[in-house]
């Protein structure tokens, strides 16, 4: 698709689904653009502790939707409280998205998991967590939030944090051989997660999102070199 491939315009395409295009061009998949990005360095409850990276990931994360034509609503450390990162959601996204827009919503902070009747309850955590579970966001919240901004055809989550439970589980994907693979595909509603990791592992702090956008900056994460990074890439 690219000749040159230090002028590719690398594409993220969640299978099933979201695309990102470069620059000010707009991306001729979607309407509208919007992102949610959250970090969390400092946890004023003794429960938790201070971070090192997360606000600078997010803030990396924020930069590189800006450029590719999102727009960006940014809650770092003390603006990140339950309220505030729910409020965004439900007040704000759920009433924007249309049916052709795309929805990234990033976080970088703590996570946890507890067991209850018997099943894994996982969480993020905000600014102003407290020891107790009723403060943070359960995975079950998520997915409730993520069905109020339903308009939007692609959802994507990106969590940068360990804990477990489950947003959704996977599809079946498309066969990126097959033609017009790329319209097939972004046709099709669909929500994804991206985590650091789940219960009993520990995210490291910084490695994860720098990870993520060294990928998608440069190009790494685009395996068979189509000029899109796709969601199993």
């Amino acid at each position: 698709m690219f000749k040159n491939r230090k002028q590719q315009l690398y594409t993220v395409i969640t299978i099933l689904l979201l695309s990102v295009s470069l620059g000010s061009q707009n991306s001729s998949f979607y309407s509208k653009s919007y992102a949610l990005v959250v970090g969390v360095n400092q946890y004023p409850s003794p429960t938790w502790k201070n971070l090192k990276q997360a606000v600078n990931d997010a803030v990396g994360m924020a930069r590189y939707l800006n450029s590719q034509g999102f727009e960006v609503t940014t809650l770092y450390d003390k603006e990140a409280t339950r309220a505030a990162i729910v409020s965004k959601m439900q007040t704000d996204l759920a009433r924007q998205v249309g049916k052709n827009d795309r929805l990234v919503i990033f976080f970088s902070g703590h996570g946890f998991t507890e067991e209850l009747g018997g099943k894994e309850w996982g969480y993020i955590v905000p600014y102003d967590a407290t020891q107790n579970t009723a403060s943070y966001i359960s995975m079950d919240e998520i997915r409730t939030l993520s069905e109020k901004m339903g308009n939007a055809k692609h959802q994507l989550f990106i969590m940068d944090a360990c804990y477990g439970g489950l947003l959704a589980t996977r599809g079946g994907g498309v066969n990126p051989d097959q033609p017009k693979y790329l319209e097939d595909v972004t046709k099709r509603g669909a929500r994804q997660m991206i985590t650091a990791g789940g219960r009993g592992q520990q995210a490291v702090d910084g490695v994860f999102t720098n990870c993520l956008l060294e990928a998608l900056e440069q190009g790494q994460g685009d395996i068979n070199s189509d000029g899109y990074i796709t969601f199993s890439e």
